[in-house]
């Protein structure tokens, strides 16, 4: 049975509730997150829930507004370098219009899920390299890389899933300890000799919490609704215990994807992460890679465990592109910033109306506005 998000803070024993209550008080730590991120989110899920491969004109106007920003374009820009590069290899330029276009509406919403949620955290932690340093960052934006290279290669995991199950967990772990990182410490190493993502008991006894409520409940925040944040709360907890083959028939009862879903992610992950190859565990053909695509993803592997990230692309800034160094970017025309009720006339005309009757008239004239930039979270 899944959970229900639309009911979970009215309904439950206490006992059940208190962890989720513990959750939200964390994710509160990360104070307002503007609608700027949560609409097109909403949206982009809007579309992911009608099964469209590509985003509509709605959700894409919504994410070009971001792309306004110089610093949300560089992170877009090289994160395509990273995920996308024989797509654009050969293109003289690229408007915000073509990044949008290069992901499907729920990979989307995970790269923006990330981008919010690294930055965050990273602010949280005070930029402080030593508190970063124990938060373990750079393992994982290492992970987000490989992962993201996994999803490009294995379509049926999702790149998507590939990238919040890879990385969530472990931002949550660094909220949770935020304002103690003692513990963490501690908790890093007995994951380490347990090889494990996660402990889920380990975790309620330590924090009251675990980081799977804290990550269903920051993607509920984010705009991802009540569905998915279910699923990615139900099916994480496979996680705890290795892959096994006998299972791979396993399907929920609920909506007929695979339960093991992200347990074979992880699986993946453990695998190329320990060995840059591919696991020796028989896995369904379904979540296997063409030997072409194995063959590179195996390649980006080797070259960032070898020299690390090429781009680092969640790391850029403004200060990053610029016509010199990027010239693929500097042939756009911003568009003239839309009024509020020219949004809400746009939006009503592609989104379904409970979506645009939900939002605020301070919402949408944020919107409207249109400029925000990662450092201004």
């Amino acid at each position: 049975m899944r959970t229900d998000f639309t009911t979970l803070s009215t309904q439950g024993a206490e006992d059940d509730l208190r962890p989720w209550r513990v959750a939200g008080e964390h994710i509160r730590k990360l104070e307002r997150i503007s609608p700027l991120f949560t609409t097109p989110i909403r949206a982009l899920m809007v579309d992911a829930g009608a099964g469209r491969s590509t985003t509509n004109l709605a959700s894409q106007y919504l994410v070009m507004r971001l792309l306004k920003s110089p610093t949300f374009k560089a992170i877009f820009y090289y994160s395509a370098m990273t995920f996308r590069a024989e797509q654009i290899a050969s293109a003289a330029y690229l408007s915000s219009y073509d990044l949008v276009r290069l992901y499907q509406p729920l990979d989307l919403a995970a790269l923006l899920a990330i981008v919010f949620t690294y930055r965050k955290v990273k602010a949280l932690l005070n930029n402080d390299p030593g508190r970063l340093d124990l938060a373990e960052f750079s393992k994982i934006t290492t992970r987000i890389e490989i992962a993201g290279h996994l999803g490009t290669a294995i379509p049926n995991l999702g790149c998507s899933n590939c990238l919040l199950s890879s990385s969530l967990p472990l931002f949550s772990h660094a909220i949770m300890s935020s304002s103690d990182l003692a513990p963490l410490r501690a908790y890093k190493k007995h994951l380490a000799s347990k090889k494990k993502l996660f402990d889920l008991e380990y975790e309620q006894k330590q924090w009251g919490t675990t980081c799977l409520h804290v990550s269903a409940t920051l993607l509920q925040k984010l705009g991802f609704g009540a569905q998915y944040p279910s699923y990615f709360f139900e099916d994480m907890q496979h996680c705890v215990v290795p892959y096994q083959s006998q299972e791979r028939d396993k399907t929920d009862r609920d909506g007929g994807k695979n339960s093991m879903l992200f347990s074979i992610i992880e699986l993946w992950m453990n695998t190329l992460l320990e060995t840059g190859q591919a696991p020796t565990t028989t896995i369904p053909g379904a979540y296997y890679p063409l030997q072409k695509d194995l063959y590179r993803l195996l390649y980006h592997i080797n070259s960032i465990t070898e020299a690390g990230s090429k781009h680092d692309w969640l790391t850029k800034g403004r200060t990053d592109i610029s016509p010199h160094t990027t010239p693929q970017l500097y042939q756009e025309v911003l568009s003239d910033l839309m009024q509020t009720e020219d949004v809400r006339k746009f939006m009503s005309e592609n989104l379904p109306e409970a979506l645009v009757n939900s939002m605020s008239d301070e919402e949408l004239a944020e919107i409207a506005r249109g400029r925000v930039d990662a450092d201004e979270l």
